[in-house]
């Protein structure tokens, strides 16, 4: 799907504000789109204690399916005690860093 306009949306989970504002810092530097600030779901904290904080990264859906295409996304992750949650994939205007 190379040149279309699809991206994947990922979803990542942390323990706090602060750890998923740095692994949305480290995924921008990667060529992500970050658009919204960390939020906190109430809903998924008392489901899940200690991973009540959100982020929702954009990125080309080519790199998500490619051979080791999420390994930087699992590194931030582990880096700063967050979980990748998966994704999915939607037709978009292009993400400008892609």
């Amino acid at each position: 799907m190379t040149g279309t306009n699809t991206t994947y949306e990922h979803f990542i989970y942390g323990p706090t504000e602060q750890a998923l504002a740095r692994v949305a810092d480290e995924l921008t530097a990667a060529g992500y789109l970050v658009l919204d600030p960390p939020d906190f779901d109430s809903w998924r904290a008392d489901r899940d204690p200690g991973i009540g904080w959100g982020l929702t990264a954009y990125g080309s859906l080519d790199k998500a399916f490619a051979d080791a295409g999420r390994d930087d996304i699992e590194a931030a992750c582990t880096k700063h005690g967050a979980r990748y949650d998966g994704g999915g994939c939607f037709i978009a205007p292009p993400n400008p860093r892609d």
